[in-house]
């Protein structure tokens, strides 16, 4: 069930793969031996400097030697190759989705898979509209025709091939997120975390302030900044994974209360933003950024929209902190053991003259979580 809030108070080297807790002895897919118990595999990329930062955090802070996290990315790799996917997981963990939630992915998976992929955007009005409604980097609130649309795609678009393109989606009512990668044949690359709203079996709504990647042409635009209306209203309580988001925001965001960071976030909190990919921070050291730099910060006029599935939670919103400074955001959220550990948020909307977004943030296939779709092989 999909929870919004609206109250008074957003939203960190490591490639990180794929994680599970190391209670298994071996089980499918996995090779867990040496691990220490309680510990937690993390199943990535390391750099070549045995006792560097990414060795260490994997290490020290959550008990993986160096030759499980190597030979578990080995099979998590294979088993990639051989046709992993988000919904074969799920399937295996006996976690069918809803009827309306799985008819919501496919439609979904055409929207990417049939016509991003395959950039054949005549396909457009028959998965999209009659209106479209978008909340981007171009205005607040843009109603366009499916018909319109799918021409300015087609002329907008950065390439005239997709090469390399990989995406998870989080299902949830009637909405949908996905957060996702592209390459194009121009060497253009986009980023981004993204929710849709779907009606009657069509998408009719889009919530993108801005995307990450090397493409400033999609980055957020000052202009295009949200009222506030733009999220959208939900009075259901926020349970499960939700409910660590929903803390998140109105005890420790909303009222600027960053001590409690350590104990909604982490022991490590790996930051996907507009820094770039892969920067983990313990939650000590993030409580003590925001503490920093968040003195002056009064949060008012906060409304959030949160959706979830699995242990992703998607949450679309937005907030005044003063002086003239807004931030509007869809951001993602992994949770484990009940904690923040991940979060995807590759641009940032809004007013804020204090936010910076990098010439060049674009993340690695590996960013994507895992089971991720890929109808574009690298």
């Amino acid at each position: 069930m999909s929870v919004g809030r609206s109250t008074s108070g957003p939203p960190g080297a490591w490639q990180t793969i794929a994680r599970t807790p190391a209670v298994y002895t071996g089980g499918p897919g996995f090779d867990t031996r040496g691990s220490a118990a309680g510990a937690v595999i993390v199943i990535g990329r390391y750099r070549r400097h045995r006792r560097g930062h990414c060795s260490a955090v994997a290490e020290e802070t959550l008990g993986v030697s160096d030759a499980v996290a190597r030979r578990s990315a080995a099979q998590f790799r294979n088993g990639a190759a051989s046709g992993i996917t988000a919904e074969s997981t799920a399937v295996a963990r006996g976690e069918a989705m809803g009827a309306k939630e799985g008819a919501n992915t496919a439609l979904m998976r055409r929207w990417y898979d049939e016509m991003w992929a395959e950039m054949n955007f005549a396909l457009i009005p028959e998965l999209a509209g009659p209106i479209y409604v978008r909340h981007h980097s171009r205005g607040a609130t843009d109603p366009i025709r499916a018909e319109d649309y799918a021409r300015i795609a087609a002329a907008g678009a950065p390439g005239t091939a997709v090469t390399d393109f990989a995406y998870r989606l989080v299902a949830d009512g009637d909405h949908v997120g996905s957060i996702g990668r592209m390459e194009f044949d121009t060497g253009v690359q986009w980023d981004w975390v993204q929710l849709f709203r779907i009606e009657d079996g069509r998408i009719v709504e889009t919530w993108l302030p801005g995307m990450g990647g090397n493409s400033p042409r999609v980055y957020p635009n000052a202009d295009a900044a949200w009222t506030g209306a733009e999220v959208p209203e939900s009075t259901g309580a926020a349970t499960g994974t939700k409910a660590v988001l929903a803390r998140w925001y109105d005890e420790m965001w909303a009222k600027c209360a960053f001590d409690l960071v350590p104990a909604i976030a982490g022991p490590v909190y790996l930051r996907h933003d507009m820094s770039g990919a892969a920067n983990p921070l313990t939650s000590e050291q993030y409580r003590d950024a925001l503490t920093r730099v968040g003195a002056d910060w009064e949060i008012s006029d906060f409304r959030y929209f949160l959706i979830g599935q699995d242990d992703l939670v998607i949450a679309t919103a937005s907030w005044t902190m003063g002086k003239g400074r807004q931030w509007d955001w869809v951001q993602a959220f992994r949770i484990a053991d009940g904690r923040m550990v991940e979060t995807w948020l590759p641009a940032l909307g809004g007013t804020d003259p204090m936010i910076r977004h990098s010439p060049d943030t674009r993340w690695p296939r590996e960013v994507i979580p895992a089971p991720f779709h890929a109808p574009r092989p690298a």
